[in-house]
């Protein structure tokens, strides 16, 4: 389908970049290029895979140390990732939606009969 062959693409061009000429030590870039992946902001829906996934930014190993919050409830922490998901998936559909429509109008101002024009005929 067109998510994987879109992940495919992106994937092989960044294993590219850190691979020998043999092609041998790409498994050694592997978790560093899918953790990269998850963990980048995308354009469409503005936010990282990883967000929309478990409902929270990720700490990454350099962050600065986090001061401490304590809540009421154990489930509060729960309630709030659920929460926060919820409205970081409707966020990142209106962001796509959003996107979809500026490439239509991207779109739509091409003069496409040319194209046809040139597809048309045979002489």
């Amino acid at each position: 389908n067109g998510q994987t062959e879109r992940w495919n693409s992106t994937f092989v061009t960044q294993l590219a970049k850190f691979c020998n000429d043999d092609h041998n030590n790409w498994d050694t870039y592997l978790p560093s290029i899918v953790y990269a992946y998850n963990n980048g902001v995308h354009h469409s829906s503005g936010f990282t895979p990883y967000q929309l996934a478990f409902g929270r930014r990720p700490r990454h190993p350099f962050d600065p140390a986090r001061s401490t919050f304590y809540l009421k409830k154990p489930h509060d922490y729960w309630a709030q990732i659920i929460k926060y998901r919820s409205i970081a998936l409707k966020q990142a559909k209106d962001n796509i939606i959003h996107q979809q429509l500026l490439s239509k109008q991207r779109f739509d101002k091409i003069d496409h009969t040319r194209y046809i024009t040139s597809m048309t005929s045979f002489g």
